[in-house]
């Protein structure tokens, strides 16, 4: 009976010795960073291991409340300065109780969404605190009402627009070259230049930026924005990353759903993850997408991704010839499964200006001259593109896909065909992939069956052959 009870004993001292080891080693908040975009303002607190808090809201004054049970900051208690129309000061507290309380001082009412991002891909455990003002809603509708005007009378101008988006921005630096140089800096540099030069070169082209200041956007918010412009032109700069620093050149990517090369899926699937590692409050974890196949191939976007094309050998061969002073090597015009091209009706590029990771590639993306120059050497590509469209001319086809050596007729009335093929009447609101979907067949082939036209878009009413 004593030996149960000594047994017993020992077991409680053991699960108190390890509650007390517990206790005694609190998550460690290891830094605080606040970044501050046009319509909301993010914190991303890092932690040296995965933490569950807390959050509220309080009044007089208003204050947004984040509690972590069983933390503190290596730095102790701390206040961090703002002073922004939304936000005053962040506070930082440890409470008697051994729970760290990090608390937002505000100006005003904000609506706050909080993340809990885990250890990934050498970003440690964060929390993110994104807070957006209340009024921010309804400016948005106005500044969406507004820009649809705008944008409307440039059309009717004859005018076109472009949209510039400087990759990454913010806490995500992008890559990050031999001497420290941030991918983040150079490309907003470069989109500043173009519109700038723009402007005075050829003011019938209309330049925006998704950013034009040191924040993160998500990879869906970026290509919104373009759609929100009516963007006839949508480019996302970059400049590329190799592990080894012998790699060199420049490349223009347009959308696919299969990579041209291994090193252009394993450039692909690094932008996608942007979202999870720099907390993407819009966009989801990437993930296959089913339907993608589809809208690559669908009528609404065909032609948009011939255009794509198409300027992209424009810029490539451009870029090079202006740059060829600086021994920039032609990588030339590739493809990839980009979730910040995945836009339905616009063309869209995604251009690698150069490698930051080779060193003599790093040097010359340092030099003011070399980046006015490959800014000079896109904007040429952007009016030649934009001249064939004035003069209407079809742009260069690019063959996406082998062609069938034969096709059936285009009407689909000759009764010799009926036991291999159905017939689908084009019903309102129906696309060509959503009926190739209905059907589980090849988009392509669909399209090629039915000899349809690139531009062509399909009616109500419109009998097509399903093989």
């Amino acid at each position: 009976m004593k030996r149960i009870i000594l047994s017993v004993w020992t077991s409680l001292a053991l699960i108190v010795l390890f509650a007390a080891s517990s206790w005694a080693s609190p998550a460690l908040i290891t830094d605080i960073q606040y970044w501050l975009a046009p319509d909301h303002i993010q914190t991303i607190i890092s932690f040296n291991r995965t933490v569950k808090p807390s959050y509220h809201h309080r009044s007089d004054p208003a204050r947004f409340v984040l509690e972590i049970p069983n933390c503190q900051d290596i730095r102790g208690n701390q206040t961090i300065a703002v002073n922004d129309i939304m936000l005053q000061r962040i506070r930082v507290q440890r409470l008697h109780n051994g729970t760290t309380q990090i608390v937002f001082d505000l100006s005003d009412r904000v609506d706050a969404i909080v993340q809990i991002l885990p250890r990934f891909n050498g970003q440690p455990d964060r929390v993110i605190v994104n807070l957006f003002d209340q009024s921010s809603k309804e400016q948005n509708q106005q500044q969406r009402a507004e820009r649809h005007q705008m944008t409307k009378r440039l059309k009717q101008n004859q005018q076109y627009i472009v949209v510039l988006d400087p990759g990454h921005g913010g806490r995500d630096p992008g890559a990050i070259g031999p001497h420290r140089l941030k991918e983040k800096d150079v490309v907003l540099d470069i989109a500043r230049k173009i519109q700038k030069i723009l402007q005075k070169k050829a003011p019938y082209i209309k330049v925006y930026l998704t950013r034009d200041g040191d924040y993160f956007l998500p990879l869906r918010k970026r290509t919104e924005i373009a759609k929100e412009y009516h963007a006839d032109l949508f480019i996302s700069l970059h400049v590329n990353a190799n592990p080894s620093q012998k790699v060199h050149g420049f490349s223009v990517y347009t959308l696919s759903e299969k990579a041209t090369d291994k090193a252009a899926k394993r450039l692909a699937e690094q932008e996608n993850a942007a979202d999870v590692l720099f907390g993407g409050i819009e966009t989801p974890a990437p993930t296959e997408d089913s339907l993608l196949t589809y809208v690559l191939a669908d009528l609404s976007t065909t032609a948009a991704l011939q255009h794509s094309l198409e300027f992209g050998r424009i810029a490539v061969n451009t870029t090079v010839t202006d740059l060829r002073k600086y021994r920039i090597y032609k990588e030339g015009l590739k493809r990839a499964n980009f979730i910040v091209l995945r836009s339905a009706d616009m063309p869209a590029v995604l251009v690698e200006a150069c490698y930051i990771t080779n060193k003599r590639e790093e040097a010359l993306l340092k030099q003011k001259d070399f980046r006015t120059k490959f800014a000079q050497s896109l904007v040429t590509s952007m009016i030649d593109y934009f001249d064939q469209m004035r003069s209407s001319m079809k742009p260069q086809v690019v063959q996406l896909r082998e062609h069938t050596s034969s096709l059936l007729p285009a009407n689909p009335g000759i009764s010799q065909y009926e036991p291999q093929y159905k017939v689908h009447v084009v019903k309102s609101g129906e696309s060509l992939s959503v009926i190739a979907g209905k059907y589980h067949v090849n988009l392509t082939q669909l399209h090629q069956v039915n000899q349809l036209a690139s531009a062509d878009l399909i009616y109500v009413g419109q009998r097509l052959w399903i093989p």
